[in-house]
């Protein structure tokens, strides 16, 4: 479903992608992208 919402959101290059997952994860965890999560469970 979050691949179908990316490329109706213009998402096209894997690139894109990974920005658009990652942005989705600073949504999540309050402005943490996915290396500061990592971080922080480590």
């Amino acid at each position: 479903m979050l691949l179908e919402a990316a490329h109706n959101a213009g998402v096209i290059t894997n690139q894109e992608y990974a920005e658009f997952q990652n942005a989705g994860y600073m949504g999540l965890y309050g402005g943490l992208t996915v290396d500061d999560i990592l971080k922080e469970k480590s």
